[in-house]
């Protein structure tokens, strides 16, 4: 009995060390296959980093934004591209930042909204050239709630390529790939459970898989002096095979593996009762063995017994060697049975870890179009579990709606197996629209490979290409809008490459390139040289020293060949490629127009100087921001200097030269110019000559440019010597000064004739008629005449005398000149000649728009009662007199008109009419003194206009006429 229990005990010892052995190797290597996982993803995230780093259309964005940081445009832009990034990427948060650590821009979920940048991961990113990690890192979102994330760190450089301008920061949200590592697997023997964890300061924080369906996992946070715990052991520095107490409070066995480049650790764990009753299950099993050996011991004595007494002790003794090695052969039949179970239980756990953690959805078919299997990211691309989609006929009717299309696509993939099966050729992938569960199309590339050593079976994995086909899309229509863009730009495009083997070409050539020259593509393609046979050979050698240059090129050359004498020009700039060929990639612009206007602006530019010297005039520029002063030759010479002399000439230059009086009223005149007040500045200035004495110049200038606030920053002007001019006009000026003395004593002369003169003739006058009454009774016939002669002589003389001092008084003794209707003056003047109207029955009439003018009331109205007081005077008996008056506009005077139809005048007597005492008719028919029409030509003179008669001769009537000037509506107002 004792020799059966240590049987037992021996075969029981030995079933649960190989079962702790197996056991501690699974949690192992489930372990470190969850940290090559691990690892695998970062190097992705890493890859995807530095996608975007070098993505062009991306990497132009940012410069442009980096450059301009207050363009909204170009914010919104890149803000609406970092938003697909967080939903394709699946990132917490994306930053762009500056070299140094300025936060440019900001796009975050609701979970990462708050992060904060890893300094020290951006400094280090800076120093280098590539993406950089850092480690997983608890973060808290609005909500209140924990998660995890990642951070990456890509520089960006400048066109140079070794400038960083911006860090992209990226906060990855790791959500999804933990849900991989951390989780509950079941297998056929056992309930294992996998997390990370990690130390934080006197605590272990553990993510652990989430009871809720809806979280993805929990996130624990447990004490270090908790030593039972596993996961602190394993934060303590404890790796491998771990026994104790997990937060459950169950007892486990557990296996840890540190992660690489990271403080966390996976920890494996297995439940230790399901260790002991897979012991007791071996001890059962051994008193089974040993039951079996008792019975076939029984059972072999019974028939030792019964063969030795039938064929004795020799042959019972064979029967028994051949019954005990059937007897082992059992033993290690089972043996091998149970290992290979393990080892199927194993590998169906390694198969389906695999299959389950691979980003890629894959499904196992038969040749009887049965699904036997699809892994986790199947059922999370398409959304479809293994119950939806048993068979292919399933799948079809699921997949593919349309039943032309999904027919189509099951003949494809039939005849592309079969060339598998049959010719052994590789599997094309084959591109279909596959409609997932929730509704959605996606664009996969399909695979299939049969399973070696499985004929039955294959296996089809299901690339997701549906955002690429998104980007090439996107990319198609991009491209689409650049050659538009390209198509109506004003230049031709062009890349030309030299290759290190000596060989050139174009690479490309848009449309207007071509037409530019005249060529087609296919030409310039076959024969570059061909672009230039338009071009005479100065040309054509000149340009092609590009080749020998590694910077920038500019060329202009004109087309000899008909039918276009075009000018061309052309930019272009090399890139030396890492295979060592040279690309340049240029622009062709046609300038023939810009030639013809330079050609027309040269020639200006000549006629202007040419001007300038024949009206020798000196011109200046003036720089107001920097005080510069920029002038010709003749502005120097004016003042008796050369350029040369003058030094370096700037706004002091003329401040030295100017006389002192003069400057203070310049730069007056300057500041209401530069106010707006005044279109241009013009001021008489003197200036100091190189001789010592002082000249007089005619400044004048305009403001060229301002700047946005509208101040002044370019004045251009001209000097022009006025020195004789006002030398001439200080004469002029004591020349009138000594002609209005003369003609002020004239008129003090003439008024005091008049006036004096009158006396004497009024007493001569009065003692006639004295000596006409005394002498009444004593006077004949001819001394009566006499006397009537003397006594009229009198009274003609003091009317002339009369009209002479009237004469003298236009234009220094009547009212002063003022706005007014020029019809007040006409009408005021009719009602004083109304008696003459009435007399002698005459017709006014009066025409037109009567304008406002600016004259002396009392002088026009004098005026209009001389002209038509003669009108009415010098008339035919037997006519009734008409007087028409009538006025009208003539460019920048008012023509007014007094016509009649009286005696007339000879046309060669017109001449006459306007001079003082000067008499067409006799005074014994029409009274008069011979100055009325004196006065008028005064009155229209002193109110600067012309005056003058028209008449078909003698009784044919006469019109006069006379202009006044128009006054402007400013003027009006002003006045």
């Amino acid at each position: 009995m004792v020799a059966l229990l240590l049987i037992i005990s021996t075969i029981t010892m030995s079933l649960n060390a190989s079962l702790h052995s197996k056991v501690s190797q699974h949690l192992a290597n489930m372990s470190a296959e969850r940290a090559d996982l691990f690892g695998l993803w970062l190097n992705e995230r890493l890859g995807d980093a530095t996608v975007l780093q070098r993505d062009p259309f991306l990497n132009k964005a940012i410069l442009e934004y980096a450059r301009s940081p207050d363009n909204t445009t170009l914010e919104n832009n890149l803000t609406d591209r970092f938003q697909g990034l967080i939903s394709t990427y699946s990132y917490h948060q994306i930053s762009l930042l500056s070299p140094v650590g300025k936060t440019l821009l900001k796009v975050s979920t609701d979970v990462g909204d708050g992060l904060t940048e890893n300094e020290q991961l951006v400094q280090r990113a800076l120093l280098g050239t590539s993406s950089l990690p850092s480690d997983l890192y608890v973060v808290e979102g609005r909500n209140g709630g924990l998660t995890l994330s990642l951070d990456l760190a890509a520089p960006v450089f400048g066109p140079d390529g070794t400038t960083p301008v911006a860090v992209l920061a990226l906060h990855v949200d790791p959500a999804s790939f933990l849900r991989k590592i951390i989780s509950f697997n079941e297998t056929l023997q056992n309930k294992e459970e996998i997390l990370i964890g990690r130390k934080q300061d006197d605590h272990v924080l553990i993510i652990a898989p989430s009871q809720d369906k809806n979280a993805s996992f929990q996130l624990l946070r447990r004490p270090l002096s908790q030593v039972t715990l596993p996961a602190a052991q394993s934060a303590a520095g404890h790796w491998g095979s771990i026994t104790g107490i997990d937060y459950r409070g169950d007892p486990v066995f557990a296996y840890s593996h540190p992660l690489e480049n990271s403080q966390w650790f996976i920890l494996v764990k297995s439940p230790q009762n399901e260790l002991r009753a897979l012991q007791w299950e071996n001890m059962l099993l051994a008193l089974c063995v040993i039951a079996v050996i008792l019975i076939l011991a029984a059972l072999l004595y019974t028939n030792y017994r019964s063969t030795r007494r039938r064929q004795g002790l020799e042959v019972a003794l064979d029967d028994q060697r051949e019954q005990a090695e059937l007897l082992r052969k059992l033993i290690a039949s089972e043996r091998e049975l149970r290992h290979s179970q393990e080892q199927l239980a194993h590998s169906e756990l390694r198969f389906r870890a695999v299959m389950d953690n691979s980003p890629v959805p894959v499904a196992l078919l038969d040749r009887n179009g049965m699904v036997a299997y699809i892994n986790l990211a199947f059922e999370q691309t398409f959304g479809y579990q293994h119950s939806d989609v048993p068979t292919l006929t399933a799948w079809r009717s699921n997949a593919y709606p349309d039943a032309s299309y999904g027919q189509s696509v099951e003949e494809e993939w039939t005849r592309r197996l079969r060339l598998l099966e049959q010719e052994n050729a590789p599997f094309q992938p084959l591109e279909v629209h596959v409609r997932c569960k929730d509704g959605t199309v996606k664009t996969v590339l399909a695979e299939a490979a049969y399973l070696a050593g499985l004929e039955n079976l294959y296996v089809s994995t299901f690339y997701d290409i549906t955002n690429r086909k998104q980007i090439e899309a996107e990319l198609s229509a991009l491209s689409a809008e650049y050659a538009q863009v390209i198509r109506s730009l004003p230049v031709g495009i062009f890349r030309y490459r030299i290759c290190t083997d000596g060989r050139e070409r174009f690479d490309y050539v848009s449309d207007l390139w071509c037409e530019q020259l005249g060529v087609t593509r296919q030409s310039v393609m076959a024969d570059p040289a061909s672009a230039l046979r338009a071009f005479s050979s100065e040309d054509v050698t000149s340009f092609w020293t590009f080749r020998r240059q590694k910077e920038h090129f500019h060329w202009q050359g004109q087309m000899v060949a008909p039918p276009t004498h075009r000018w061309l020009e052309v930019e272009a700039t090399p890139q030396i490629l890492e295979n060592g060929d040279t690309v340049w990639s240029g622009i062709q612009s046609d300038i023939s127009l810009r030639r013809q206007i330079e050609e027309a602006l040269t020639f200006e530019r000549q006629s202007l100087l040419n001007i300038l010297w024949a009206t020798d005039v000196g011109t200046w520029e003036w720089d107001m921001h920097t005080g510069a002063l920029r002038i010709n030759e003749r502005w120097a010479t004016i003042a008796g200097y050369t350029r040369a002399e003058l030094g370096e000439i700037s706004i002091e230059t003329w401040n030295r030269l100017v006389h002192p009086e003069d400057g203070s009223r310049s730069e007056k005149l300057l500041k209401q110019h530069f106010l707006g007040e005044t279109n241009y500045y013009e001021c008489e200035v003197r200036l100091r000559h190189k001789s010592g004495r002082w000249i007089w110049i005619l400044d004048r200038g305009k403001v060229i440019t301002r700047d946005k606030q509208g101040v002044p920053l370019t004045m251009a002007g001209t000097h022009l010597d006025i020195t004789s001019r006002k030398q001439a006009e200080a004469i002029l000026t004591q020349q009138r000064e000594e002609l209005s003395r003369s003609n002020n004593e004239l008129e003090q002369f003439a008024y005091a004739v008049s006036h004096d003169l009158r006396q004497p003739l009024r007493m001569v006058h009065s003692y006639i008629q004295l000596l006409e009454r005394r002498l009444q009774d004593i006077l004949n016939d001819d001394t009566r005449g006499m006397m009537g002669y003397a006594r009229e002589g009198a009274i003609r003389m003091e009317t002339m005398l009369v009209s002479l001092l009237e004469y003298s008084r236009v234009g220094r003794s009547g009212e002063p000149m003022a706005i007014m209707d020029s019809t007040d003056a006409l009408n005021e003047a009719l009602r004083f000649l109304q008696p003459a109207i009435g007399e002698a029955n005459a017709r006014i009439t009066i025409s037109g728009d009567w304008p406002t003018v600016q004259a002396s009331r009392d002088e026009l109205t004098r005026l209009f009662q001389n002209l038509v007081g003669n009108a009415l005077k010098y008339r035919l008996e037997d006519r009734v007199p008409e007087v028409t008056l009538s006025v009208q506009p003539e460019e920048d005077h008012w023509l007014f008109r007094v016509q009649d139809n009286g005696i007339g005048i000879a046309p060669e007597q017109t001449s006459r009419l306007f001079k003082v005492f000067q008499r067409l008719q006799s005074k014994d028919k029409y009274e008069g003194s011979g100055v009325g029409l004196a006065i008028c030509k005064k009155i229209v003179d002193h109110h600067n206009g012309q005056i003058g008669v028209e008449s078909h001769g003698e009784g044919e009537g006469c019109t006069f006429f006379f202009t006044l000037p128009m006054v402007d509506s400013a003027t009006a107002s002003h006045l």
